[in-house]
Order: C-alpha cells, then sequence, then structure tokens
C-alpha cells in the first residue's frame, strides 16, 4: 500500500469480505455507514471495541471502533456502525453473530497484511530456512543505530 488504509475504507474492506462469504444479515440491516471522519491506520495492534444495544426508541444499533496506543495516549476511533429497525431476540443474536463474523474476519485480514498496517517503527521476524516467516517477530517502535562487533 501506499498510504495507509482509512477506518471507513477498513470498515467497507471487512463488509465486503462478509458479503462474499454471505455472512451480511442484509435481510434484517436496515443500514450500515461506514465512520463520519475516517483517520488512516497505521499500527495492526489494535483492538476492535463495540458497543451493540437496544436503540434508545427503536431496535439495535452496533457501533465498532478500534482501539489503540499512540505516543501513550489510548485513542478510540469509530469504524462503523450497524442498525436493524428489528428488536427481537432472534435479531439480537443475528446482530451478536454479524460482530463476531466481523471480529474473526478482520483479524484475518490483518494477520495476512501485516505490513499494510506498519506506517511507524520496526517490524523484526525470524525465518525459516524456505524463507518463510515464522509465528515468532518483535515490533520496535524506535529505530536504534545498531553496530556490527
Amino acid at each position: 500500500m501506499k498510504k495507509p488504509i482509512t477506518t471507513s475504507e477498513y470498515f467497507h474492506l471487512i463488509c465486503d469480505r462478509l458479503r462474499a462469504k454471505e455472512q451480511m444479515p442484509d435481510k434484517i440491516l436496515d443500514y450500515f455507514l461506514a465512520a463520519y471522519n475516517p483517520v488512516p491506520i497505521r499500527t495492526y495492534q489494535f483492538d476492535i471495541r463495540n458497543n451493540l444495544g437496544y436503540g434508545g426508541s427503536e431496535g439495535i444499533y452496533l457501533d465498532l471502533a478500534i482501539e489503540y496506543y499512540e505516543n501513550g495516549d489510548r485513542e478510540l476511533k469509530t469504524l462503523g456502525t450497524f442498525k436493524t429497525l428489528r428488536d427481537s431476540p432472534e435479531a439480537m443474536r443475528t446482530i451478536a453473530q454479524l460482530l463476531a463474523d466481523f471480529i474473526v474476519e478482520e483479524r484475518a485480514y490483518v494477520n495476512a497484511h501485516l505490513d499494510d498496517f506498519t506506517w511507524t517503527g520496526v517490524d523484526v521476524y525470524a525465518v525459516k530456512e524456505d524463507g518463510m516467516r515464522t509465528g515468532w517477530g518483535i515490533f520496535l517502535r524506535e529505530q536504534r543505530n545498531c553496530i556490527e562487533a
């Protein structure tokens, strides 16, 4: 990638992947909207945060955000919202399943594209003899000058 993906682009990307896998509950969704103020995602070290609940006057909302730390400060940036006007227990379970599927899909995507989410610092990986990465690695926030002995 030539620039970091934004929160809005990421939300749509994961929604597209869910739709391709027939995991979007289109029959009960009234809408889904990405964040109005998208920001670039510059690290893969984030967690999905959510607010799943009944709306104040109607239906069920699922709000999604990413939480990460930047310069020691906690940052919470909105990804998007799913909404259904239905409010039955079955609808709640369906939206809860959407939440689980979104988290599983987004984590799989990030893990398969770590370099696309690394815009600061350095990732160092151990490599097997065949050139493939092992499951071991470290992320360094600061680059330091190294001197070989």
